[in-house]
């Protein structure tokens, strides 16, 4: 077993890799998190989401997979949030992996490329969703954003 480089010790500890890869993955999604508040901070007038992560989508999708009946928007505010972080964490370990055996620079292009195919694959299934500006969410029922057309 080769010795940790300094950088993985802690307080003269090693850190065994899959713990310093879900460590860095809820660092990047601390950051994301801190970035979305100081935006909403600067941009006090903005009500709303600020994207599609910062919405009630995310949550929406949860429950819908885990067929969840009547979840409120606190409920799919909590449920995006739990995906936000697992997946924030899913992701520093995929990147652990991938800089085990392919090492810097070509882990992070491999990952980041894992990243966008994933996005654009995700982007191409899915049809825009409203999340309440225009008339084609109409309907008084939990989860009412329709699919726009």
């Amino acid at each position: 077993m080769r010795a940790a480089p300094p950088s993985s010790r802690l307080n003269g500890m090693s850190l065994p890799w899959p713990l310093r890869s879900v460590v860095a993955g809820a660092a990047g999604t601390t950051t994301m998190t801190l970035a979305y508040a100081t935006e909403r901070r600067l941009r006090e007038k903005r009500r709303g989401p600020l994207d599609y992560d910062d919405s009630l989508v995310p949550g929406q999708i949860v429950a819908s997979v885990m067929h969840l009946p009547h979840v409120t928007d606190r409920e799919d505010h909590e449920l995006g949030l739990a995906l936000r972080w697992s997946y924030g964490s899913a992701f520093g370990l995929m990147h652990g992996l991938l800089h085990r055996s392919l090492r810097e620079p070509w882990a992070s292009a491999a990952f980041g490329g894992l990243l966008m195919s994933a996005t654009l694959r995700s982007s191409r299934l899915n049809r825009p969703i409203d999340l309440g500006g225009s008339k084609c969410a109409e309907s008084d029922e939990p989860h009412s954003q329709q699919p726009c057309s």
